[in-house]
């Protein structure tokens, strides 16, 4: 609490400084997405990554992103119905059979 004239001592600066900050770092992991990628051992998972900065040098624009995101999603749900579909055949359970294809 501040004293009777509405001012703020340093410590209640400082708390506020700190929980700005706290929203500031938690809104900015909100857009960040993160892609697991499954393999096995020397199956070209980093080398992706490698390649394409040894290709770019830079950072994607905004609208190059936008324009390869689509095809990633697509990407990514093709394997996963592939795995569940998988894992139906060589009957391997999963935590949640609702999941299931």
């Amino acid at each position: 609490m501040g004293n009777c004239f509405g001012e703020l001592t340093e410590e209640q600066k400082k708390n506020r400084a700190i929980e700005r900050q706290n929203q500031a770092d938690e809104d900015l992991e909100k857009k960040i997405i993160k892609i697991l990628l499954l393999g096995t051992g020397e199956s070209g998972k980093s080398t992706i990554f490698k390649q394409v900065k040894k290709l770019f040098g830079k950072d994607f624009t905004k609208e190059e992103l936008e324009t390869w995101k689509p095809r990633v999603w697509e990407n990514i749900n093709k394997q996963i119905a592939a795995m569940l579909k998988a894992s139906k055949r060589l009957e391997i359970p999963l935590a949640n059979e609702e999941l299931r294809v």
